[in-house]
């Protein structure tokens, strides 16, 4: 697939085609990798962790695992 770079107001971009954007499940405001492997510009999918909800973290948090303070021990 050929593309054109094309420049804009704050460096050059690549128009990712509809087909390819789909394909990879790409949206605007998307994070990519962009590096160079053996000469060549790869682009790869930024996978992000789904974001938890703080009540699922507290639920996970053992109180017993945790030192207890003892009066007369600096905080």
């Amino acid at each position: 697939m050929t593309v054109r770079v094309q420049r804009t107001s704050q460096g050059l971009a690549v128009i990712i085609p509809p087909s390819a954007a789909k394909r990879f499940r790409l949206s605007p405001g998307d994070s990519v990798d962009l590096m160079i492997r053996d000469g060549a510009l790869v682009l790869t999918r930024f996978e992000t962790r789904p974001r938890r909800k703080l009540s699922d973290i507290v639920r996970q948090i053992d109180p017993s695992s945790y030192r207890r303070r003892r009066k007369g021990f600096p905080a």
